[in-house]
C-alpha cells in the first residue's frame, strides 16, 4: 500500500482513498468506486476496523442481478472470516473461485483459493483445505506474485507452514516460497482515554505497529522493557534493572530504565506506564488503554495445544534478538526454543512409530531450521529418507549430518 512505501502518511492515504471514493461517485465513474472501496476495506482490514469495513462493502455498487463485483464479494469474505463468520466466508469464496475458474483468471483464481483453504483450515475442514491449498499452490507457480500481496501473504502464513508439514503439499511449497521470498523478506502519542493496540513482534525481529503502522523507539531498550512490563507487570525499578541490565552498574541502569519508561509515555501516551506505591518503593505496570498482541504469547499458546503450524507460523527466530544483555530474555528465549524443539520430537516420534516416514522428515526439517545441530534429529530424518527419500535427498541429509558434526 502507498503509505507503507513512504510516499503518503496513513492520514494522507486514507484521506486520499476518500476523495477518490467521493469523487467517482461524483462523477459515475463504476470502476474507480470499486478500487477505491477495496483499497480502503483492505486498509480496515490491517488495522482491525471490521465493522467499519463490512459497512463500505455494502456501499459499493451492485449490477442488475444485485451482484457485487467480484472484488467487492473476495474482500466481504475477507471480513466475514476475521469475524468468525466461517461458513459465510467459505460459501462465497468458493463462489468466487467457480466464476473465476471459469473466465479463466489465473492469478486472481490462485488468491481466491489461498483464502478459501485458510477459512477451511480454520473450519478444522482438514482435507478439503488441503485439496484447495494444492490447487492455489500450482497456481502460484504459473503467475507472478505481486508485492501488493504481501500483507495478505503474511496473514496466511499459518497455512503456508501448514502446507509444509503436508506430505501431498510440501513438493509444491519450496519453488512457491522462492517466489514469495521476495515479496515477505523479511506515530503519534496516545491520551489518556483512548484505546492503543500494539502489535508486538519479537520472535525473530523487533517491530512495534500501532493501528498498522510502526512505532520506532529510539532507544533500544524500549521494546524490550514494554514486553517485559506486559508479561510481568508490578515489577520495582530494581526489579527490572536486576533482570533486563544485571551488568550495568546501578546509577547507568536506574537512568536508562527511567529513560526508556520516558519514551513509552512520549510514544503511547502518558497513560502507557503507571506506578503505584511509595516513591521510593514504585511498582511500574502498563497501563489498561494498551492492549498488548504479543507473538510470544500467541506461540506459547499454539505449542500448548501441540498447534505446530501456527507456533511454526509465528516462530520467526529467537526471543528479542539483539537484546543478549539480559538473562530474563535469554531464559525466555531459551524456554521459547526448547517448548518448540521438544514438540517437534515428540510429535517426530510419534510419526516414526507409526512408520509415517514422510512426515518424520518434513518435521525434522522444521525442527532443524531451528536447531542444526540436533544430532539425533539429522539421525532420523536420514533413517526416513532411507526408507522413502530419493536418492538426491538422502544425499543431501547424510551431508548435512555429517557437517553438523564437523
Amino acid at each position: 500500500m502507498l503509505y507503507e512505501k513512504d510516499i503518503l502518511s496513513r492520514i494522507e492515504y486514507v484521506g486520499l482513498l476518500d476523495q477518490i471514493i467521493e469523487a467517482s461517485e461524483q462523477f459515475g465513474s463504476t470502476e474507480h468506486l470499486i478500487w477505491g472501496i477495496v483499497k480502503k476495506v483492505e486498509y480496515l482490514l490491517q488495522s482491525d476496523n471490521t465493522s467499519e469495513a463490512m459497512r463500505l462493502v455494502y456501499q459499493a455498487p451492485q449490477d442488475e442481478h444485485g451482484q457485487f463485483p467480484t472484488s467487492i464479494r473476495i474482500v466481504r469474505a475477507m471480513i466475514n472470516r476475521r469475524m468468525g463468520n466461517l461458513h459465510e466466508a467459505i460459501e462465497e469464496l468458493r463462489a468466487v473461485s467457480c466464476d473465476l475458474e471459469a473466465a479463466g483468471n489465473v492469478a486472481e483464481l490462485a488468491r481466491v483459493r489461498l483464502q478459501l483453504a485458510y477459512a477451511l483450515h480454520l473450519d478444522a475442514q482438514a482435507d478439503a483445505s488441503a485439496d484447495v491449498l494444492r490447487a492455489a499452490l500450482q497456481g502460484l507457480l504459473r503467475t507472478n506474485i505481486h508485492p501488493s500481496m504481501r500483507p495478505e501473504l503474511e496473514e496466511l502464513s499459518e497455512l503456508l507452514h501448514f502446507a509444509a508439514l503436508e506430505p501431498s503439499l510440501a513438493p509444491y511449497l519450496e519453488p512457491v516460497m522462492d517466489s514469495l521470498a521476495g515479496v515477505l523478506g523479511g506515530a503519534g502519542s496516545g491520551t489518556e482515554g483512548e484505546q492503543v493496540r500494539l502489535q508486538v513482534h519479537t520472535l525473530g525481529r523487533v517491530s512495534i505497529l500501532k493501528g498498522g503502522d510502526p512505532v520506532t523507539f529510539q532507544l533500544k531498550g524500549t521494546v524490550p522493557l514494554l514486553v517485559y512490563l506486559a508479561l510481568t507487570p508490578n515489577r520495582t525499578r530494581q526489579e527490572i534493572q536486576n533482570d533486563l541490565y544485571p551488568d550495568k552498574e546501578p546509577d547507568a541502569a536506574s537512568s536508562y530504565v527511567r529513560k526508556s519508561i520516558q519514551e513509552l509515555r512520549e510514544m503511547l501516551g502518558h497513560a502507557a506506564v503507571l506506578t503505584e506505591g511509595p516513591r521510593n518503593h514504585s511498582r511500574y505496570r502498563l497501563g489498561p488503554s494498551l492492549q498488548i498482541d504479543l507473538d510470544l504469547s500467541r506461540f506459547e499458546d499454539a505449542v500448548g495445544r501441540y498447534e505446530m503450524a501456527r507456533a511454526l507460523a509465528l516462530y520467526r527466530g529467537e526471543f528479542l534478538p539483539g537484546s543478549d544483555e539480559s538473562e530474563w530474555v535469554l531464559q525466555k528465549r531459551e524456554a521459547a526454543r526448547l517448548s518448540l524443539t521438544f514438540e517437534l520430537h515428540n510429535q517426530m516420534a510419534g510419526f516414526k512409530e507409526r512408520k509415517e516416514w514422510r512426515r518424520v522428515i518434513l518435521l525434522a526439517n522444521q525442527y532443524l531450521r531451528v536447531d542444526p545441530y540436533e544430532a539425533e534429529v539429522h539421525e532420523m530424518r536420514v533413517e526416513a529418507a532411507k526408507r522413502v527419500g530419493t536418492a538426491a535427498e538422502l544425499g543431501r541429509y547424510v551431508a548435512a549430518m555429517n557437517s553438523s558434526i564437523n
